[in-house]
């Protein structure tokens, strides 16, 4: 099993779905949200979890698409499930990736938010 923890796993699945968006929106803002999020996770409390970072930071442009699209829904649960997410976690990091970008709360949402 791939370590959920680090961020190949998500990049290696979701980079590619960028291919074909605005610069605005594209791969490269996905790397730049990403390199910044150890910055702002500094000294938080409680410590944001990495592979709901990871999750949101990745997907943050997807989530229209998970919430539309059952087949890309499924393909993302079995995705995470692989990764060894419990389907309690599946179900709230999508609830994170519909909320962060308009009304974060957790401390993982708060940081992809500002990230972005």
């Amino acid at each position: 099993m791939t370590d959920r923890s680090l961020p190949t796993p998500y990049a290696a699945f979701a980079l590619p779905l960028y291919q074909d968006r605005d610069s605005a929106h594209d791969a490269d803002h996905i790397r730049r949200i990403v390199g910044r999020l150890d910055q702002l996770a500094i000294d938080l409390e409680p410590q944001p979890r990495p592979w709901m970072l990871y999750f949101l930071a990745y997907f943050h442009g997807l989530g229209s698409r998970v919430d539309q699209d059952r087949t890309f829904r499924h393909q993302v649960e079995q995705f995470l499930g692989d990764l060894g997410w419990q389907r309690s976690e599946i179900t709230e990091g999508f609830v994170l990736l519909r909320r962060h970008c308009v009304a974060p709360r957790t401390s993982e949402e708060r940081i992809v938010h500002d990230a972005n």
